[in-house]
C-alpha cells in the first residue's frame, strides 16, 4: 500500500472479470475502463471480443496532427479520436519533427504556416529520411494559393486541405490516404510553369 494516500481498490463482477475504477487508465485484455460498473452498458476501449474488431484496427492507427493553433488541433485530435484512430498532438514543427523521430506515425496532418518552420520545411526534411518519407502528409492551412499547393505536391503531400475543414472532408481525406490513395483536390489548381 502507497503512503500519503488511499489506494483504489478493483471492482469485481461475478464473472471473476476485474474492471478498473472508474476515470482510471487502464489496458490489458481483462482489464478495462467503464463510467459505471456495468460492462454491457459501454463498449470495450480497444477492440475486445464479440465484434470489436474494426475499432481495434482503427485505434493501432496513430495520426499526428502538428499546428501551432492549439484550439484547432485539439479539435481535428477529439474528431480523430472520436472516429476511432488515436491523434497526438505537437505544438509546431520543430516538436512535431522530434515526435515523428521518436515515434512515427502513420499519417501526420501538418499546418503550414508556423514559428521557427514551416510545415512544408519540416516535410522537405523529413523526405531525406528513409523511414519517414514513407509516411504521408496531409497540409492542413489557411493558406491555400497555387504556390503553396504547388509546393506541397512537389513535397509528396498526400492531400491539401484548406481550413476551414468540414468533417467530412477530414474523414474522407484521412482514410484515402491510408489507403494509400489521395482524395481528389477539391478545386483546379494552375501550376506556375516549371523551368
Amino acid at each position: 500500500m502507497a503512503s500519503g494516500g488511499a489506494v483504489p481498490q478493483e471492482h469485481s463482477k461475478p464473472s471473476g472479470r476485474k474492471l478498473a475504477p472508474a476515470g482510471s487508465v487502464a489496458s490489458g485484455s481483462d482489464v478495462r475502463e467503464y463510467a459505471s460498473g456495468d460492462p454491457a452498458m459501454h463498449p470495450p476501449a480497444r477492440g475486445g471480443q464479440n465484434g470489436g474488431q474494426h475499432m481495434s484496427d482503427k485505434t493501432s492507427i496513430r495520426i499526428l496532427v502538428i499546428d501551432d493553433d492549439p484550439e484547432f488541433a485539439n479539435l481535428l485530435r477529439m474528431q480523430l479520436t472520436m472516429a476511432g484512430y488515436t491523434a497526438e498532438v505537437a505544438e509546431d514543427a520543430i516538436v512535431g519533427g522530434k515526435a515523428i523521430v521518436e515515434r512515427p506515425p502513420n499519417l501526420i496532418l501538418c499546418d503550414i504556416s508556423m514559428p521557427h518552420l514551416s510545415g512544408l520545411d519540416l516535410v522537405q526534411l523529413l523526405r531525406t529520411d528513409e523511414q519517414a518519407a514513407k509516411i504521408p502528409v496531409i497540409f492542413v492551412s489557411g493558406s491555400n494559393d497555387n504556390a503553396t499547393i504547388a509546393r506541397a505536391v512537389a513535397l509528396g503531400a498526400a492531400d491539401f486541405l484548406s481550413k476551414p475543414i468540414s468533417h467530412a472532408d477530414l474523414m474522407a481525406s484521412v482514410a484515402a490516404c491510408l489507403k494509400g490513395g489521395r482524395r481528389p483536390f477539391a478545386r483546379d489548381v494552375d501550376f506556375p510553369p516549371v523551368v
